[in-house]
């Protein structure tokens, strides 16, 4: 959540759009009409098909991990949170599970529209350009890097997720395939170039 004044903006894309416009604009969201018009589609596109699906693949997998979940819950908040963490986190996970409707064939099917996703991305992405949309950084971009970063870990990525080498094997080898792909690629550039 964001809170400027008496403005709340509590959706991501709210935010970037709210953020853009108080640098001036044409930062994150180009004024060009057609490339705006991309950008716009791109992030809708992203948020309903890749971030879903990338955090329900993560959680998923990691569900059945109870002690890795604790650790992953109880980092970086408030030393309070951090303690009731192993009261409340047989409950999370249940809540998790029916919010994100954690099944092993929803899981599958997860994995495979971040699979989809990741091809259209590096189809796209074919003919050399180095963004999205256009000839700089925008929108797209950075919604694409974030909403895939559970599904390639990032090293850069600052948000609190379980160390590499702590998830199981069958996730490490998803991420390692999905590190390897164009779009792949793409993602973890974006990483180190562009924070």
């Amino acid at each position: 959540m964001l809170v400027q004044g008496d403005r709340r903006f509590n959706d991501s894309t709210d935010i970037l759009k709210f953020a853009d416009e108080a640098c001036g604009g044409d930062l994150l969201y180009p004024r060009d009409l057609k490339l705006r018009a991309d950008v716009d589609a791109l992030v809708t596109w992203f948020d309903a098909e890749l971030g879903p699906h990338s955090r329900r693949w993560a959680y998923g997998t990691l569900l059945s991990d109870a002690k890795l979940l604790r650790w992953v819950w109880s980092r970086r908040v408030p030393r309070l949170e951090a303690i009731l963490v192993p009261v409340i986190a047989p409950l999370a996970r249940r809540l998790v599970g029916r919010v994100y409707r954690i099944t092993p064939a929803s899981v599958e099917s997860s994995l495979a529209r971040i699979r989809g996703v990741f091809q259209k991305v590096g189809e796209r992405l074919s003919d050399g350009r180095r963004f999205l949309v256009g000839e700089r950084f925008s929108a797209a971009d950075l919604t694409f890097a974030a909403l895939a970063a559970p599904v390639l870990f990032p090293a850069e990525c600052r948000a609190v997720h379980p160390s590499f080498a702590a998830v199981p094997t069958a996730m490490q080898e998803e991420i390692f395939h999905f590190r390897e792909t164009v779009a792949g690629q793409f993602a973890l550039r974006l990483y180190s170039e562009e924070r």
